[in-house]
């Protein structure tokens, strides 16, 4: 792989090889529908919100998780304190309030 590229794109590349391992933990959380979900709500609070708001796990919510890290990696490689910092934010906020608010929807 070309090394410019590389550089340009490291937190991109990361977190998508690491986005395969991240579902993994989310799918192990959850038991198999036995499960309590706190992997996935904590990585995934958007895809878990959505699934707290339609009421199951839907093929929405499965490709926006996929999609979820990459993108912050594509945000992150832009190197804006601002979008990285309420990147953060707002992920932790997410993670919070799906874990604090969702209820038992599984």
């Amino acid at each position: 792989m070309n090394k410019s590229l590389m550089k340009k794109h490291r937190f991109l590349i990361i977190l998508s090889l690491i986005t395969p391992l991240a579902l993994l933990l989310a799918f192990w959380s959850g038991g198999y529908g036995h499960g309590d979900y706190l992997a996935a709500n904590l990585l995934f609070p958007f895809p878990m919100a959505l699934a707290s708001v339609t009421g199951s796990i839907s093929a929405l919510s499965l490709i926006i998780a996929v999609i979820q890290f990459p993108a912050y990696g594509y945000l992150i490689d832009k190197k804006n304190p601002i979008v990285i910092y309420g990147l953060l934010a707002a992920h932790v906020i997410m993670a919070v309030g799906v874990n604090c608010y969702s209820g038992n929807f599984y």
